[in-house]
């Protein structure tokens, strides 16, 4: 066991090393430090999450919300700063999902 977390804490720090998880977690701290770009991400996660339960619920979206979320999601395209931190959080997590697959051959 101890060889396992031994090597699962160097994976830890290799998978810290790289240049996708330095440009995610770079972007994390701009958008936390823009309060107007983390407050409209905020707000279109809580919203997402919001559709997300409703459809797990079996519940319809209704039209409002599908356009509010719409505008959200607008708002967050047309913000260059969330542009660019969806980018690296999806190139981040696109990285862990390999490494995921890759751990469960």
């Amino acid at each position: 066991m101890d060889k396992i977390l031994e090597k699962s804490d160097e994976l830890g720090r290799l998978i810290a090393g790289t240049e996708a998880a330095r440009q995610f977690h770079e972007m994390e701290e701009r958008v936390s430090a823009d309060s107007t770009a983390s407050l409209l991400l905020k707000k279109y996660n809580e919203f997402a999450e919001m559709i997300r339960i409703k459809q797990e619920s079996g519940f319809q979206i209704e039209s409002y919300e599908a356009d509010e979320f719409s505008q959200i999601t607008d708002s967050v395209s047309s913000n260059s700063l969330l542009r660019e931190y969806v980018i690296s959080r999806n190139k981040y997590m696109e990285m862990l999902l390999k490494i995921n697959n890759a751990l469960s051959l």
